[in-house]
């Protein structure tokens, strides 16, 4: 699901995250962060509200955002460019599998 927040971000390609509330958005909004990281929606809610993503989510939330084609903030993540940039060169894509139509029904 798109919210209106990755849709123009996505159709202007300003994909900029400055704040938890851009993450949570440009990740589809409080429930579908919440369901992909099987937590409630108000521990999302939470988060925007502290002004903090809890250690330990943050490192899976900062390469999902990159990995979608984000540019990312790294003090959203309470790390320094340099640290970020060692981090990202560090991080290697992993191929996704597709999945078949055939097997889907089976």
């Amino acid at each position: 699901m798109l919210t209106s927040f990755t849709k123009r971000n996505i159709n202007g390609r300003m994909r900029n995250i400055r704040t938890i509330d851009d993450v949570v958005d440009a990740l589809g909004g409080d429930t579908e962060v919440a369901r992909w990281l099987n937590i409630t929606p108000a521990g999302v809610n939470h988060w925007k509200s502290r002004g903090e993503i809890p250690g330990n989510w943050k490192l899976r939330v900062y390469v999902r955002l990159l990995d979608e084609g984000f540019d990312c903030d790294p003090i959203v993540f309470g790390l320094s460019r340099e640290d970020a940039d060692i981090l990202t060169s560090r991080i290697r894509p992993v191929p996704r599998p597709k999945r078949s139509r055939s097997s889907a029904h089976v």
